[in-house]
């Protein structure tokens, strides 16, 4: 069967291992450092609906649109990564409170002592 949408067969799909290698190797997956991608904040890409929205992947990028960004290409991670994260952790560092959500219970009064 073909997904819809894509082209590919499903047994000609990579290993699912040597897959996932690939999509973390790629030097400008907007994937790569994500968490410290949104520390540092970054634009965002410019999309056009189709009969859904972003939230569930039916958001696609317009061509040629110059507002837009492109997270993958924000930052130079392997030449400026230890720069980078240093920046990261003081903009942490600037803020009031933050919570980790694998410990959302746990991070609650954090969030009630800072903020009150």
């Amino acid at each position: 069967e073909v997904l819809k949408g894509c082209a590919m067969r499903p047994a000609d799909a990579l290993p699912e291992e040597q897959a996932l290698r690939q999509f973390v190797e790629l030097p400008f997956s907007p994937a790569r450092n994500r968490q410290t991608l949104y520390l540092l904040g970054f634009r965002r890409v410019a999309c056009r609906e189709m009969g859904g929205s972003a939230k569930d992947g039916t958001c696609v990028r317009l061509r040629g649109q110059e507002e837009g960004g492109r997270p993958g290409r924000a930052y130079d991670w392997d030449g400026q990564g230890t720069e980078l994260v240093a920046r990261a952790k003081r903009r942490l560092d600037s803020l009031a409170a933050f919570g980790v959500t694998d410990c959302f219970k746990a991070s609650l009064p954090v969030f009630a002592q800072a903020l009150g």
